[in-house]
């Protein structure tokens, strides 16, 4: 009892979360719009998804820019734990690309899920450029000014996050990667739908520091905009009712209702 009590204090002062179309900003105080991550794991080791990558010059993980459809992508590793998801669902694949990113996806709830998962796959960077590209390809037109605003802000919180410094050139051996694992969506109206997002990050600030993993849960809504979904922040409430964060493979994930992602011939 006292474990779980001590493991349930933990979860409610970890730092809130507010995601929102290829940005994040880190606040300790109340959630003021956007989206909520609840951390539902914490662990010193990589092996949940993380995989050997590239770095740019600023020490970010690449991979996923220069390949706008991404190809299998194993989410977790087979275990005597593992517990295989309840549902499943494989999402469309963009038909085209916007500054360099994953644009235009079919008019379905299943279309509108895929731009918050690519959405959600971007905003995990210090890389301010990246963080702007993402605003201005996956945002809806009437946020993009004010969420512009708040990149350095979002860059500067990432860096907190994984433990580097404010400013400079990370380590060569620095890395963040962002895999979407789960899905959750609401049909709200034939141009609107409510989408949550399970993103595991997997993150080091390099010198030889362990590499660490977190699970967070995300909600936004996604609108069909401009011929394309674009992902619209919700309210405070809505925030705060996001499903619980859970790992892939667990038996949380399914009690949660998490519907795990096909991507490519590989679940």
């Amino acid at each position: 009892m006292a474990l779980d009590l001590q493991r349930t204090a933990r979860r409610r002062m970890r730092i809130v979360l507010m995601v929102a179309a290829g940005l994040v900003v880190l606040t300790g105080g109340v959630v003021v719009g956007v989206i909520a991550g609840s951390s539902s794991g914490d662990s010193d080791s990589g092996k949940a998804g993380a995989e050997a990558s590239s770095h740019d010059e600023g020490g970010q993980e690449t991979g996923s820019d220069d390949q706008p459809e991404p190809g299998p992508t194993r989410t977790v590793e087979p275990s005597e734990d593992y517990t295989a998801p309840d549902e499943w669902v494989r999402l469309p694949a963009a038909s085209g690309e916007t500054d360099g990113l994953p644009t235009g996806w079919p008019q379905t709830p299943e279309g509108a899920v895929a731009l918050v998962a690519a959405s959600s796959r971007n905003s995990w960077t210090w890389d301010e450029e990246q963080i702007a590209r993402g605003i201005r390809a996956y945002t809806s037109d009437h946020e993009q000014d004010a969420l512009l605003s708040m990149v350095d802000g979002s860059a500067a919180g990432i860096r907190e996050l994984v433990g580097l410094p404010p400013s400079g050139r990370p380590p060569e051996d620095a890395s963040l990667s962002a895999t979407v694992i789960g899905v959750q969506w609401e049909e709200m109206s034939e141009d609107e739908v409510r989408v949550s997002a399970l993103v595991r990050i997997v993150f080091t600030p390099g010198g030889g520091v362990d590499v660490r993993t977190q699970v967070h849960s995300t909600v936004n809504d996604a609108v069909w905009e401009n011929d394309d979904w674009k992902v619209r922040t919700v309210s405070p409430e809505v925030v705060q009712g996001a499903p619980e964060a859970a790992e892939l493979g667990s038996q949380e994930f399914i009690d949660a209702g998490w519907i795990a992602l096909q991507e490519g011939d590989v679940r």
